[in-house]
């Protein structure tokens, strides 16, 4: 009985302790700040700095998007004796590309993921590094013509500049959006109405509308020639890929391109594999070492499986003009910014 009773008590008799306590306190503070201010002197205010959540970090480093590029031990192992073994014990297995085609083949079976003909996605992981310790490879935007096209699914709008209404309907029935003469531009386009550029080569002296010139070779969406239903189906079955630098690590880089769809024959799938490294590995002097560290066959859309592809059958050996034009590449970059 008289210990509920003194609980009681205690518990009735916190509250008004905390509140004097509190108050006592912030008492004291304001005098103290008093006196700083009659005396002159500044209190130091101090800022906590946030620490970055991982989550933030996994989103703006593209080379940590799945699957994540890390850096390998020293001391893994090259190749396991046994039919199981700990992943995190050894080197990732790479494939050459048969192989890997006929595990994704059996992996979109309609007996597992059901996808036969699904989209096949090639990524590769660069070293941007160049000789120089801050200077690394530019990023850039590049498009080329597969040697075995498909449909890729992507909707893109063609612009067509041509002054004869006969190649205007060539034009058309290949597959571009808009065909107007290049007159008509100012006044009735806008340059969001397209996506691709392409013009006769009767125009090659005229500069195009929009900054559309073959003179500007940082535009990978324009093109001049001859053969306009030539140049609209480059652009209607092409693809296109980034090179980006990763944010987080800047000497690493990653670009995604599309290669083919799954149900393709194995001898088209690697001839689009093989024009990709040949439009991407000249991008980096191969005197600096390798310039494609990872290469990694996926389907789209993504699945938790994946394959590291051996690419030494498709990269070339540096030559003596290689080395002598290792270290021109940071000069041609500098003036290109001036």
């Amino acid at each position: 009985m008289i210990n509920s009773l003194l609980l009681d008590m205690f518990s009735a008799t916190l509250p008004m302790l905390i509140t004097t306590r509190g108050a006592k306190r912030r008492g004291v503070q304001a005098l103290r700040k008093l006196k700083e201010a009659k005396l002159g002197i500044k209190t130091k205010v101090v800022k906590k700095e946030r620490a970055s959540s991982p989550i933030t970090t996994t989103n703006s480093s593209i080379a940590a998007q799945y699957p994540a590029r890390v850096e390998l031990l020293p001391d893994l192992l090259d190749e396991p004796l046994d039919s199981v073994w700990k992943l995190q014990s050894y080197m990732p297995k790479r494939y050459f590309i048969k192989d890997a085609l006929a595990l994704h083949r059996e992996l979109q079976s309609p007996s597992m993921y059901n996808n036969p003909s699904a989209l096949l996605r090639l990524r590769l992981d660069l070293n941007m590094t160049l000789e120089k310790k801050t200077k690394f490879v530019e990023q850039s935007k590049q498009f080329i013509a597969m040697p075995h096209p498909f449909d890729h699914g992507q909707k893109r709008t063609i612009l067509a500049f041509a002054k004869d209404p006969h190649i205007q309907v060539i034009a058309n029935e290949a597959g571009a959006e808009i065909t107007v003469e290049p007159l008509l531009v100012d006044d009735h386009l806008c340059v969001a109405d397209s996506e691709r550029c392409c013009s006769n080569r009767r125009y090659r002296l005229q500069r195009l509308p929009f900054g559309h010139d073959d003179r500007d070779k940082s535009t990978q969406g324009s093109a001049i020639g001859s053969d306009i239903a030539a140049l609209v189906n480059h652009f209607r079955t092409g693809i296109g890929f980034e090179v980006i630098q990763d944010a987080i690590n800047p000497q690493w880089g990653v670009t995604n391109v599309l290669i083919g769809k799954l149900d393709m024959p194995d001898d088209d799938l690697e001839e689009n594999m093989k024009a990709v490294i040949q439009t991407v590995y000249p991008l980096r002097s191969p005197a600096l070492g390798p310039f494609i560290e990872r290469a990694v066959l996926m389907v789209v859309p993504t699945v938790m499986e994946y394959f590291e592809i051996d690419l030494s059958p498709y990269l070339p050996e540096p030559t003596d003009e290689d080395e002598q034009d290792g270290g021109d590449q940071e000069e041609q970059m500098e003036l290109r910014k001036q």
